[in-house]
């Protein structure tokens, strides 16, 4: 949401507006007809679920230090001075790779709030960058005990080819930091990039290869990767959850069977819908207010936190919960899916699925 947003009450009647000023009345309206979005309910979005329209307003790097100005639409007008901020690149899955603080500064644009974040960037990994770690930037805010994450945008500023660096993962021989590159609607993607060198490279390995061989239940790296995720955890609870767990495929991971971008059209004020399985594609930025990555999430975790189950893989159906059977593809050789067991209504689209999906948590509320 890149305007501000005002509510106006008379009587029982209230009213929300863009607030873009006046204007001409066009096709027999008047423009507050225009700008009435009311039915969008975007004052009454829980926190978690709002799409902030964050945009880079610069980026410098000199050595491994990063200096940014990142202006935030407070389109509700009550992002207070308690909120944290943080510039985080995440991986395909969602998980927070690294992280940058951001402080308040004077306001940018009217109704916006500046940040602005310079230092070495902070590792959420013990481990060197890999080639899968590649993904998203975006600003995560929280408030309270409420997280929102949304993606960045840069739309004026020049990122193709920009490179931060990450000391504290700079291993020898290894990616020494992230490129930055221009993404879909002028989101802000990332790779790694350049090979780290010197004695503190090396260092760095020789360390990391001596705490691989000693035992111990990685507590710490489990910490340290979902310190930042915004997963199941800053979930509101007044829309119910629900998960989709595709079945694996024996020809190795495919893109989303699900249409992410319809489900958040049609189903986004509804309920969260946690994805996870063996898909090799990441979820949109533009989902995230509604659809969560939650491969990096224990698979009990989502399946508690699930009010529906919707999957077509035969160990998930009906196990955890009431579960609806869907599966596109049906009959695709090519995936090598596992057979689906007798009995069951199979749903073939995305329409028909969440007809589906309305139809059962309205039997459940």
């Amino acid at each position: 949401v890149d305007t501000v947003v005002v509510r106006e009450e008379s009587g029982d009647h209230r009213r929300e507006l863009w607030a873009t000023g006046s204007g001409e009345p066009v096709l027999n309206r008047s423009a507050r007809e225009w700008l009435d979005i009311s039915h969008l309910n975007l004052l009454d979005m829980p926190f978690s679920a709002r799409r902030y329209f964050h945009e880079l307003r610069e980026i410098s790097v000199s050595r491994s230090r990063v200096s940014v100005v990142v202006d935030t639409v407070d389109f509700a007008s009550d992002l207070d001075g308690d909120v944290e901020a943080h510039l985080v690149w995440c991986d395909r899955l969602g998980t927070v790779i690294a992280s940058l603080p951001l402080q308040r500064d004077a306001p940018g644009a009217a109704d916006s709030i500046r940040w602005r974040g310079s230092g070495q960037l902070t590792a959420h990994i013990h481990r060197p960058l890999m080639k899968p770690d590649k993904g998203s930037l975006g600003v995560r805010l929280r408030r309270g005990t409420s997280v929102n994450t949304t993606a960045l945008r840069a739309p004026r500023v020049h990122v193709d080819d920009v490179f931060v660096p990450i000391p504290s993962v700079a291993y020898a021989d290894r990616p020494a930091g992230a490129q930055l590159l221009p993404g879909e609607r002028a989101s802000v993607s990332w790779r790694p990039a350049q090979r780290a060198r010197g004695p503190a490279a090396w260092g760095r390995r020789a360390g990391h290869a001596a705490r691989r061989r000693l035992p111990g239940s990685g507590n710490e790296l489990s910490r340290a990767r979902q310190a930042l995720l915004p997963g199941v955890t800053d979930l509101e609870c007044s829309r119910p959850i629900v998960a989709y767990l595709p079945a694996p495929s024996a020809g190795g991971p495919r893109s989303w069977p699900l249409d992410l971008t319809l489900w958040d059209q049609k189903m986004a004020m509804t309920c969260y819908l946690l994805v996870a399985g063996e898909i090799d594609e990441t979820v949109p930025t533009r989902v995230w207010g509604s659809v969560r990555d939650a491969r990096a999430v224990q698979l009990g975790e989502v399946l508690d936190a699930a009010e529906l189950i919707i999957t077509d893989d035969p160990s998930l159906i009906d196990t955890a919960g009431p579960s609806l059977v869907f599966r596109p593809d049906a009959g695709a050789g090519r995936y090598l899916l596992p057979n689906l067991p007798d009995g069951y209504d199979v749903v073939e689209t995305t329409a028909d699925l969440i007809d589906a999906v309305h139809a059962v948590l309205a039997v459940n509320r």
